[in-house]
């Protein structure tokens, strides 16, 4: 993983658990709660992280969520990616967010 070697020995605890919610398969894309309700960090503390490692991640905003993240080494399953496109298409922008 990028992000592992990116952060290094120097990363602290808080850094390895944001970033271990940002890889875990089962969400394409994350909220800053959702992050730290999977990491037990305050909203604050995910946050400043997330901005202090921006170019580890792709972000967008989403209309229901707002900020959204995503790392950026992260590619998914061709088929995830094909169902992702007809659900875009189908509910006008709605993606697996968390």
């Amino acid at each position: 993983m990028v992000w592992t070697e990116k952060l290094g020995d120097s990363a602290t605890r808080e850094e390895k658990l944001v970033f271990e919610a940002l890889d875990d398969p089962r969400w394409s894309w994350r909220t800053v709660s959702g992050i730290a309700d999977s990491t037990g960090l305050t909203p604050e503390a995910t946050k400043a992280i997330l901005m202090k490692h921006r170019e580890l991640m792709r972000t967008a905003v989403s209309e229901k969520f707002g900020p959204i993240y995503q790392l950026i080494e992260r590619e998914e399953p061709p088929e995830e990616r094909f169902t992702d496109k007809v659900w875009d298409y189908l509910s006008m922008g709605r993606r697996r967010i968390a």
